[in-house]
């Protein structure tokens, strides 16, 4: 297969890549800490309630693994907000944007129906730009992926086949709670608490991901056309 043929990340990849790593090596440690300081807290203090800050700790996470899986070509950025991580036997698992990058594509001002809009065109955005990719090649490709910003009706629009996501998803969801909530926050423009409980996964090949694509340009026009954005 071709290399991946079109990159669309945001403006944190068009720093120098000095300061890239050095971003992540700060908050990295910063974690390391965090951590570090829940055994002195309990051991040194006697201090249990340490615990309950575990979750404000996985706040830092998607600020060093999204960009360093894209540093080490483990994740390709199809639009800004549409990640992609290519696995064994052409398995293609798709992924949203994590706080990280909406750290680095809004605005404050951007909360609410805007940001929820242009997160939606980023997605109809990367799975265009994938699906120019997968005409190059005649590997066979299986796509996955499990959303909960996607509902089941909208997802089956596009010709996915959906069933209630495994354990292992709702478990990392569960642990990156926060940070979702964050972002799902974001989008509705007040706090929101983003239903885990419909998440679904999503599931295409490559032949049935193509003949969407008329589908797919069609939504992203109409959702152009609602509101300029």
């Amino acid at each position: 297969m071709k290399k991946h043929y079109l990159d669309q990340p945001h403006k944190f990849y068009k720093w120098p890549k000095f300061w890239q790593i050095t971003f992540m090596f700060v908050l990295g440690l910063l974690f390391l800490l965090q951590i570090l300081l829940i055994p002195l807290s309990v051991l040194v203090f006697n201090n249990n309630w340490v615990f309950l800050t575990m979750p404000l700790f996985f706040l830092l996470v998607p600020f060093v693994d999204t960009p360093s899986g894209k540093m080490s070509g483990t994740l390709f950025y199809y639009s800004p907000l549409f990640i992609v991580s290519k696995q064994k036997k052409g398995v293609y698992q798709l992924h949203g944007g994590t706080l990280f990058d909406y750290f680095f594509i809004f605005k404050w001002k951007d909360r609410g129906l805007k940001s929820k809009k242009v997160v939606f065109i980023h997605l109809l955005d990367g799975l265009l730009n994938l699906i120019e990719e997968l005409k190059s090649t005649e590997d066979a490709v299986t796509i996955k992926g499990a959303s909960y910003f996607f509902n089941e009706k909208t997802a089956q629009s596009i010709n996915f086949t959906t069933h209630p996501a495994p354990a292992f998803h709702k478990i990392m969801m569960g642990i990156h709670y926060l940070a979702i909530a964050i972002s799902y926050s974001f989008t509705t423009g007040k706090f929101a608490l983003p239903p885990l409980g419909n998440l679904i996964e999503m599931e295409s090949d490559k032949h049935n991901l193509i003949q969407q694509e008329p589908v797919i340009r069609r939504l992203k026009n109409r959702l152009i056309k609602a509101e300029s954005i």
